[in-house]
């Protein structure tokens, strides 16, 4: 169990175990009633075996990987200062040549939303009274944390594929609201694409088996000098596509690092285009019409997954409900994905064998 799982376990521990208790009648079902699971039978594992979240891969790597992410220290907005023009007061000169002093305006200030995501954490008196002493109040209170805690980050990841209006436009931004299919509509964060072409994403709608050649143009397009996109996400049958494509021509170079016999592998442990690890994501949306099957290539230099620090899966306070004998408390997430380049970024989108 990981560290932040834990700190949360001890945080509801601690709260609950002040409080004293009573709720409605058990469920016969012993499918999906903890307490039976818990309790009443032997359990063979004191954790309860996920078969049900996904990999939640964008979430991961945004927030695993260095750069992917930041803390935010407070603010009503995210704003992101953003330079769009070049200084056309420039040139060469001799003498007494008149010089260009016309006032540049080159920067604009983008401003993005922050957004709220929770997931609600439950626990009834009666659960408590039989959970069998600290042990089995432990169980229930790991059981209750990590569900919340999956819960809120598969909504979160699915939202991070999405362009930010669901839910009346409370959802965080996601992939689709900064490299859609048509980057020269619309605005991003108040600036308008149609009338910057600098604050643009890049984009290739793949043609049939194509998907090699363009994702080579996509990348060479996300290219300026040394800065490369470094991560590409992909729906599942986009990154099979690929693989397809990378596996049908194996370059075997073996090493021989012990006796005993030799085996040819064609597998992959990871897929990579040039500098870009692609990830396979479970839970992505694809996006962009046709097949919404699509690799959007980041560079996570140019992206940012900013978070309030006090707000980043915390636990808020486990109180009584008024109208139940149960405790009730929630895990919030505050904060939003906010792009510092568009063009440092695109989409390979309706990919098709």
């Amino acid at each position: 169990m990981d560290p932040a799982t834990l700190a949360l376990i001890a945080f509801v521990g601690i709260l609950l175990l002040c409080a004293s208790a009573h709720i409605t009648a058990p469920t016969d079902s012993r499918t999906l009633n903890k307490l039976f699971s818990d309790v009443m039978d032997h359990p063979v594992t004191r954790e309860a075996i996920d078969n049900i979240f996904k990999a939640n891969a964008l979430l991961g790597m945004l927030t695993d990987i260095e750069d992917g992410k930041d803390y935010l220290s407070g603010g009503n907005r995210i704003s992101v200062k953003v330079r769009l023009g070049l200084d056309t007061s420039v040139g060469s000169t001799e003498g007494y040549d008149p010089l260009d002093t016309t006032p540049q305006e080159q920067i604009t200030t983008a401003l993005f939303r922050t957004a709220e995501h929770y997931a609600n954490v439950t626990l009834s008196f009666r659960e408590l009274e039989q959970s069998g002493g600290e042990e089995g109040l432990n169980g229930l209170l790991a059981d209750a944390v990590e569900g919340a805690l999956g819960s809120l980050r598969d909504n979160i990841n699915v939202a991070l594929w999405k362009d930010g209006t669901g839910n009346n436009s409370k959802d965080l931004f996601g992939l689709a609201a900064f490299f859609p299919a048509d980057p020269t509509t619309g605005t991003v964060g108040g600036v308008s694409r149609a009338s910057n072409t600098a604050w643009r994403s890049n984009v290739e709608q793949s043609a049939t088996g194509a998907v090699v050649t363009d994702l080579r143009t996509l990348y060479n397009e996300c290219t300026d000098g040394d800065e490369v996109p470094t991560l590409g996400m992909c729906t599942t049958t986009a990154y099979e596509l690929y693989e397809v494509k990378v596996a049908a021509t194996p370059q075997f170079s073996p090493v021989i690092v012990e006796k005993g016999p030799r085996t040819g592998d064609v597998g992959f442990d990871y897929l990579r285009y040039k500098a870009a690890r692609l990830v396979l994501d479970k839970g992505a949306t694809g996006y962009g019409g046709g097949t919404n099957e699509n690799i959007v290539l980041l560079n996570l230099k140019a992206l940012k997954l900013y978070v309030y620090r006090e707000a980043d899966f915390t636990p808020t306070e486990m109180v009584k409900h008024p109208g139940q004998f149960a405790y009730v408390g929630q895990i919030r997430w505050h904060g939003n994905l906010v792009p510092l380049q568009l063009r440092r970024h695109g989409v390979v989108y309706d990919i098709t064998a």
